[in-house]
């Protein structure tokens, strides 16, 4: 198989296509839900007016510090495995690969993301705003944000989806069964230290 280098236009457009999509995709999505706010703001659907200064000092920049720095914490790991899987494929490192092939963020993580994301775009949304133009520029920023972040977690979570790392992984790696290959299960013994299986 052909390996699309740097330069070569073909890799140029297929990247250009890529994240093309990916912004396109968040600005979509961050259009719909500002939207939903539009249709909220034209019928009076927010917070109380007299409650403001508590909803902006207390509810919502207690929730955006902690969704920021949870969000920052797991973008940090998901990088640190995708790096560890491209250092992998170059070094033709089969046990690393393998390790992470398969490996995803725990389902509780991705619920905790969607507990912090969630309530923080309503806080948003039921702001009081007074002109359309304040809430559709606070709604739409901030939901492109969410959104994005939401995108770029899954990426780093599974660099197998790269074209990049795709091409230059070996087929037999691709289809390894990474139970056999780590001697998992009950009635499989764990190769011993001086076993070759270690040079693999």
């Amino acid at each position: 198989m052909e390996l699309l280098q740097r330069d070569d236009p073909r890799r140029q457009w297929r990247s250009f296509r890529r994240n093309a999509a990916f912004v396109c995709k968040t600005l979509f999505l961050a259009a719909a839900i500002t939207g939903i706010w539009y249709f909220m703001w034209l019928r009076g659907w927010h917070f109380p007016k007299d409650e403001l200064e508590i909803q902006i000092g207390q509810n919502t920049t207690g929730q955006f510090t902690i969704y920021g720095i949870f969000i920052a914490w797991i973008i940090y790991g998901s990088k640190q495995k995708y790096d560890a899987t491209i250092t992998a494929v170059m070094m033709r490192d089969k046990k690393t690969y393998l390790r992470f092939r398969d490996e995803r963020q725990p389902i509780m993580l991705h619920l905790m993301v969607g507990m912090l994301s969630v309530p923080s775009l309503v806080m948003v949304m039921l702001t009081v705003y007074r002109h359309a133009i304040t809430g559709i520029v606070s709604v739409f920023s901030f939901a492109m944000a969410i959104v994005g972040f939401w995108f770029i977690i899954a990426l780093l979570e599974n660099p197998t989806k790269s074209a990049w790392v795709d091409e230059r992984t070996p087929a037999s790696w691709k289809t390894a069964n990474v139970d056999k290959f780590f001697g998992l299960g009950k009635n499989t013994p764990l190769p011993s230290p001086d076993s070759k299986f270690w040079d693999q």
